[in-house]
């Protein structure tokens, strides 16, 4: 099981859930118990532990006891976690390339030391002056933006459904929504426009090249954690406890370059996982699968589709990596479906079955839910059933039947 954040716990209720379907299962506290920054202060050697080291021992010992206790070696191994546990599951891939068959990195809070900064800087650009400054966003316009957003680029794919399939592909300018003058309800300043310009441009060093990657147009709604009223908490740990080591540390006084450029002098060993060169995982036999969502909370989903591209060209092109690694981007998703809600996504099915009888899944069917909660927690109702293809394919409407059915579309290369 991974662990959310920098949280130093054991996840007993998904190490039960797994055990409940008859799996071996381990959890790790990654080397501390304090849930803020404090363990990072003085300790180096902790943020190993935390970024890479904790997840590799547990998979150690843990294959150790099982094969002693069973008195016979373990068939098949997985990983299946998101946010930081899909970070974690990257790390896995990288550096320890032969504990897992099989992993699922879904929406992972990776490549620690851009991540952080990248996040960082969303809040900071709306708060920096504070909830009365110019380029403050009320919660309210969200709304405003996100309708705006949706006028312009919901029917990209030829369907009028309330969701944008392939974000990167829309241009929608918040120029266009400008206030003719003063302010307004449904419109933004001029401050207000450059802030949600720059949230989907993403940090920058000050030559221009990218930090991270912003949110994308269409996902609006789920800025409020990082916009309201404070930064997000992960953010400001890792700064108070890695990079500054200072538990007073203001974000009003964030350079994101400087403090970008500390951050990966200091802990990027310990806690990045962006190497694209994935060869010896695949000689391993091991398949991975990432899914993303286009509407993340927190984290912005760009990246990690910039990553697999990256990835490609390290293999030798996608035909030698989509035997092994493929990439899963969920249009209307905030976060962590498939950890979620485990029997609608079936991501990890699809996952055993790749690694198990090799059949590679070319889409899976993404249930949209009303209700429930993490992990199965409340009562869900779906509305709406959509194929999400395997990276790069899109899913098109077919041109007849229920636009909420996933038997309605087919997979497309746009491309072609």
């Amino acid at each position: 099981m991974g662990n959310p954040g920098f949280i130093g716990s054991i996840a007993s209720a998904g190490i039960a859930r797994n055990m409940e379907q008859g799996y071996v299962s381990a959890g790790t506290d990654t080397g501390h118990v304090d849930p803020g920054f404090e363990w990072a202060i003085g300790h180096p050697e902790k943020w190993a532990d935390w970024g890479h080291r904790a997840v590799h021992e547990m998979v150690v010992v843990t294959k150790t006891l099982a094969n002693a206790y069973y008195g016979k070696p373990i068939q098949y191994s997985y990983w299946n976690s998101c946010h930081n546990g899909g970070n974690q599951g990257l790390n896995e891939v990288q550096r320890y390339p032969e504990d897992f068959d099989g992993i699922i990195a879904e929406d992972p809070a990776f490549f620690i030391t851009h991540l952080q900064p990248g996040s960082l800087y969303i809040s900071w650009l709306a708060l920096k002056d504070g909830v009365g400054g110019p380029g403050y966003i009320p919660t309210a316009k969200l709304a405003v933006i996100n309708k705006a957003a949706l006028d312009a680029c919901d029917a990209n794919d030829g369907l009028v459904d309330g969701l944008i399939e392939y974000p990167p592909g829309c241009e929608f300018d918040p120029a266009s929504i400008q206030c003719k003058d003063g302010d307004g309800s449904d419109c933004l300043t001029a401050a207000q426009v450059d802030t949600v310009r720059k949230i989907y441009e993403g940090a920058k060093f000050n030559d221009g090249s990218p930090i991270y990657t912003g949110f994308e147009r269409g996902s609006e709604p789920t800025w409020t954690m990082m916009i309201e009223k404070e930064p997000f908490s992960v953010n400001m740990n890792y700064f108070k406890g890695i990079v500054f080591e200072d538990p007073d540390w203001d974000f009003r006084t964030f350079d994101v370059d400087r403090d970008t450029r500390l951050g990966i002098k200091k802990a990027a060993a310990a806690v990045d996982a962006n190497d694209p060169n994935l060869k010896p995982f695949k000689d391993a036999g091991g398949k991975i699968m990432m899914v993303v969502s286009w509407n993340s909370t927190a984290l912005p989903p760009r990246q990690l589709v910039k990553y697999y591209e990256t990835v490609e060209k390290t293999m030798g092109g996608r035909e030698n990596t989509q035997d092994f690694a493929r990439l899963f981007a969920v249009p209307g998703s905030s976060g962590c479906s498939a950890f979620a809600n485990p029997e609608g996504f079936k991501v990890f099915e699809a996952l055993q079955a790749w690694v198990e009888e090799d059949k590679a899944p070319d889409k899976i069917i993404f249930p949209h839910t009303k209700g429930g909660g993490m992990m199965g927690g409340g009562a869900r109702e779906v509305y709406r059933t959509r194929p999400v293809c395997a990276y790069p394919k899109q899913a098109r409407y077919k041109g007849s039947g229920d636009i909420n059915d996933a038997a309605s579309f087919s997979c497309i290369d746009p491309s072609k």
